[in-house]
């Protein structure tokens, strides 16, 4: 089968998945507004299952410089995601998301500069085409007084988020092509549960009676989404030798979050995300042309 279409069908596996993973997760966050907990509860879930995993494949250990890489990158996605939940305290969605979604930009820029990245003209105008998309999917009505008040706050947080995503992604790109997905999946999930349940206890240390993670239904749907949509992104990153296009495609997740707020919360779909999913839709096109 065609690498870019394998990268493609990942991509959008993880798009489906992470959008439908982002929605449930915000909706967890309304019930129990605590977001340690809602943390706590995707990683962890999403921990377990690559346990089992791991224990159920025969793969072997990564090597030092591995381990490296494997580290740092879960360390770039857990400071990501806590950088993200502090944008989103201090400001307005509207300015957060298209910002943080610029990541894989990121990614790109480094891969071209450090590592090898052979993309045609035509794929590297969709690429480009995805992006834009994907920026303009995660715009929302924005509440201009509010956004004054912080915008330098959270436009910071939003592009280090953006910084340590694409980071991310950049140093799981040197690996990518070396380890089974097993143990690169295995590796960052575990890592950010573990961090997960850190953070969670030391926020409630002072508290004696916790919250059961079973409790949150909502969340460990989300989690259940979230780490089976990253099976699809790094089978297929592992199969390409590759996460550019994955992760370009993978973007533009907020596709979906939009898609079922309106459904099921009534939620006005914004002309600017019209015509993001329409750039989305044809950068798709192009790249498998």
């Amino acid at each position: 089968m065609n690498t870019v279409l394998v990268a493609t069908l990942g991509g959008l596996g993880a798009l489906f998945l992470w959008g439908v993973s982002d929605w449930l997760a915000s909706k967890s966050s309304k019930k129990y507004d605590d977001g340690s907990y809602v943390n706590l509860t995707l990683q962890t879930s999403g921990a377990v299952i690559m346990v089992a995993i791991l224990l159920l494949s025969n793969v072997g250990l990564p090597n030092l410089r591995q381990i490296i890489l494997l580290i740092l990158t879960s360390l770039f996605f857990t400071f990501a995601y806590l950088s993200y939940i502090k944008a989103f305290s201090v400001g307005e969605a509207g300015v957060v998301v298209p910002l943080a979604n610029i990541y894989p930009l990121v990614t790109l820029l480094l891969t071209a500069t450090f590592l090898t990245l052979s993309l045609s003209g035509m794929q590297t105008a969709a690429v480009v085409t995805i992006i834009f998309g994907a920026v303009l999917l995660g715009t929302e009505k924005l509440n201009i007084r509010k956004a004054k008040e912080h915008l330098s706050l959270e436009v910071g947080f939003a592009l280090l988020t953006a910084a340590l995503w694409g980071a991310g992604f950049f140093t799981v790109n040197a690996i990518v092509d070396e380890l089974p997905w097993e143990v690169i999946l295995g590796a960052i999930c575990i890592t950010m549960g573990l961090f997960s349940i850190g953070y969670y206890l030391y926020k409630h240390r002072n508290t004696k009676k916790r919250q059961s993670i079973l409790r949150n239904e909502s969340g460990i749907i989300a989690g259940l989404a979230l780490t089976t949509g990253s099976i699809a992104f790094y089978v297929a990153a592992e199969s390409t030798n590759n996460v550019v296009i994955p992760a370009v495609i993978a973007s533009a997740s907020p596709l979906v979050t939009s898609i079922l707020a309106y459904i099921f919360e009534g939620e006005r779909i914004i002309l600017s995300k019209r015509i993001g999913a329409l750039l989305v839709v044809l950068g798709v096109a192009l790249l498998n042309i």
